[in-house]
């Protein structure tokens, strides 16, 4: 493959990945919640039950930062830690009513944020790059490889 190809594709990518998600922070009523939190409850509201380590795994952080992220948002009364009944060790995450309710409000928010974005291109040219972008993710669920 054409190295400047290769090159000019990973940076392209990257800062797509980047601008996009620096300009769709979530804000709503004056407030700015941060990506890390929309992100966590996000995930809390996918995967019921989680415990606290598994989520900790998920976001390649420590588990004192981890224990933070979550703190707060126990204390905004949005998710709610649960001991489990056979390890009084573990806890399991899951989101509260009025987190339901934020998470559908950030995702009309976030939704409404990335329309405008990519209203800047038409509608047939994402379909190709959606295309493309299926069938890279495809290929690459089906090889295996290795880091090193």
């Amino acid at each position: 493959m054409n190295k400047k190809i290769l090159e000019d594709f990973i940076s392209t990518t990257r800062e797509i990945q980047n601008l996009m998600e620096n300009q769709s922070a979530i804000c709503y009523q004056k407030k700015v919640v941060p990506k890390l939190q929309f992100f966590a409850l996000k995930f809390i509201s996918q995967n019921k039950g989680i415990t606290i380590g598994e989520f900790a795994n998920v976001l390649m952080i420590s588990s004192g930062a981890v224990a933070q992220l979550i703190e707060r948002l126990v204390n905004k009364g949005w998710i709610k830690k649960e001991v489990d009944e056979n390890d009084k060790r573990v806890f399991h995450l899951s989101l509260t009513v009025l987190g339901e309710k934020e998470v559908i409000k950030m995702d009309d928010i976030f939704l409404n944020k990335m329309t405008s974005m990519l209203s800047l291109v038409p509608e047939k040219d994402l379909e190709k790059v959606l295309e493309i972008y299926k069938s890279l993710l495809e290929k690459l669920k089906k090889e295996k490889y290795s880091i090193c």
